[in-house]
């Protein structure tokens, strides 16, 4: 989710880095009860605290340890931006998008590397992935093979809601 106002940007990494607050443990422990049975073989995890934090708690019933994986942080807007500016940057014919913003071709190609590299790396495993709504985004246009093109038809998800996607 973008930053609001009230949201520092970690000076370090240029994006939100907060923990979760009760909310969001509470909505983790929902999620890992939900995903127990799947029977998750690797965990993978933003380096961003929130979604690290989330990670260890839906693996923990599956008793993995969790890999941070830096390609799958969040799309660098390079500071505070509106929900409508947030969607719109995902139009991929938007000759407009603000110069702060990580290029969105750039963007999705680092998602999809990672997600080139997972499948090579674990070829008929079942993968938790814990990200971001951007992340998302790209994986979903990759799961769906989306051209790169026009808006990526895909509804942001809410905090610890999940998709299961078959690569």
């Amino acid at each position: 989710m973008p930053a609001t106002t009230e949201t520092p940007l970690d000076p370090e990494l240029g994006q939100i880095n907060e923990s979760l607050d009760d909310e969001g443990v509470n909505q983790a422990e929902a999620a890992a009860q939900q995903l127990k049975s799947i029977p998750f073989t690797v965990a993978f995890s933003s380096h961003l605290k929130r979604a690290h934090q989330t990670a260890e708690i839906i693996a923990k019933p599956h008793q993995l340890s969790i890999q941070i994986e830096k390609d799958l942080r969040e799309r660098d807007t390079g500071g505070y931006v509106s929900i409508e500016v947030w969607v719109q940057s995902f139009n991929f014919d938007n000759q407009h998008q603000p110069d702060s913003f990580e290029d969105l071709h750039v963007f999705f190609k680092r998602v999809y590397d990672f997600f080139d590299q997972l499948k090579q790396e674990h070829p008929n495993e079942t993968i938790l992935i814990v990200s971001h709504g951007g992340v998302h985004q790209a994986l979903y246009a990759y799961a769906n093979n989306l051209p790169l093109s026009g808006q990526v038809p895909r509804r942001p998800l809410n905090n610890c809601e999940y998709q299961i996607y078959d690569l």
